[in-house]
């Protein structure tokens, strides 16, 4: 049964083949970490294409899906991505994570709090950053802002 579950797991499926197609003319080094990451992703999507058919839910292809927030979230990361170039990897991170946790929260049971978002995208960039810069040796984008 096909459903919107169903049908985005085939999409990430995809993604994580031509993710792993891509990367055939890159270097070992090169290629390593963005393979491991294609690898899981079909992992994952062939685990949830499995859950989706034996669950059998019978809906209809995205519904329940709310436009408005869709179409925020693509605009976003649209922004997030120029964002980067120009103002670099920590600080577009920290303000676009922290907008969409406090934008996603709106919905709950609690008010949306600004604080705890800022604090949350600034450990969760932090960490990204990190593990990038200090373990895996890869350098991020400073920005054109500053020297970049």
């Amino acid at each position: 049964m096909l459903n919107s579950t169903s049908i985005s797991s085939f999409a990430f499926l995809i993604i994580a083949a031509a993710a792993w197609y891509m990367t055939g003319d890159l270097s070992k080094m090169g290629s390593f970490f963005p393979r491991v990451i294609a690898v899981m992703m079909g992992i994952f999507a062939i685990i949830q294409i499995a859950v989706s058919l034996l669950q059998k839910k019978k809906e209809e292809p995205f519904s329940g899906i709310d436009a408005k927030r869709v179409i925020s979230m693509v605009l976003g990361i649209s922004l997030y991505v120029a964002l980067i170039m120009l103002i670099g990897f920590i600080l577009s991170g920290i303000l676009f994570l922290a907008f969409f946790f406090w934008y996603l929260e709106r919905g709950g049971d609690k008010s949306p709090s600004m604080a705890r978002s800022l604090i949350l995208a600034v450990l969760i960039t932090g960490a990204f950053y990190s593990v990038f810069h200090y373990i895996f040796l890869v350098p991020l984008p400073v920005g054109m802002l500053f020297g970049g």
